[in-house]
């Protein structure tokens, strides 16, 4: 019986829990096995602690000199580039709508040089009236039924669209444009 206890607190690991069940509780018996039971009883063995204070082989290191010897910087660099002045990139600096901006621009400016209003058409021709084609007049589908040509050119759906306005398209920025003519040895990163 004290060597069944033994092997039950050794083997406690392989207890049952409430997700898994243990290797001595088979799900297709009725009940556990009693070896089951005996590891549900015991407590699990304790690991043996050293005996005697603990010896540390760790060295300590040398005090450490006023500098430090290697290839560094002097700690006015260091401190001269991090309190560099912000410098943003190009997409930073500009406005999200500049071109629109520009445009507008160009249209104003172009409205005050006018000498005359009136649109400039090159030739006058007088207006014919159209004259509707024979196919496209059926009631009949495949010619006269879809306004697929005739109303639309392509099909849209406003009610799923995200937003109401259209997407913008974007160039993805070039970020070595952005470091033109600076280094690392002028401070900047």
């Amino acid at each position: 019986m004290q060597k069944l206890q033994y092997l039950a607190r050794k083997y406690h690991f392989l207890v049952s829990t409430e997700a898994i069940p243990g290797i001595f509780n088979a799900p297709f018996k009725p009940y556990p096995d009693h070896f089951e039971m005996l590891l549900r009883n015991s407590k699990p063995l304790e690991h043996p602690k050293p005996e005697g204070p603990r010896t540390s082989t760790v060295v300590p290191l040398p005090p450490l000199g006023p500098k430090i010897q290697g290839p560094f910087r002097s700690a006015e660099d260091v401190l001269k580039q991090r309190y560099r002045p912000f410098n943003p990139s190009l997409r930073v600096q500009t406005s999200y709508f500049a071109l629109e901006e520009a445009r507008e621009m160009m249209k104003a400016e172009e409205w005050v040089g006018r000498v005359n209003d009136d649109v400039f058409i090159p030739v006058s021709k007088p207006a014919q009236p159209y004259d509707p084609l024979m196919h496209t007049q059926t009631p009949y589908p495949p010619n006269g039924a879809l306004p697929y040509g005739t109303k639309y050119f392509r099909v849209e759906e406003p009610a799923k669209h995200v937003t109401p306005q259209r997407f913008r398209t974007l160039v993805p920025p070039v970020p070595q444009f952005d470091k033109l003519n600076q280094t690392y040895s002028q401070g900047e990163v």
